[in-house]
């Protein structure tokens, strides 16, 4: 059975935060994995 998909909207605000968080480089490996799959989209 394939992976449930779910399309996620983000606001422009939003992205921001996430790209921010992803380019600070002190998180944890899964939380910046996690913020990179919602920014991509996939």
């Amino acid at each position: 059975m394939p992976a449930k998909k779910y399309k996620v909207t983000l606001t422009k605000e939003e992205r921001i935060d996430l790209k921010q968080l992803t380019s600070k480089g002190k998180i944890a490996a899964r939380k910046l994995i996690h913020a990179q799959i919602v920014i991509i989209g996939r």
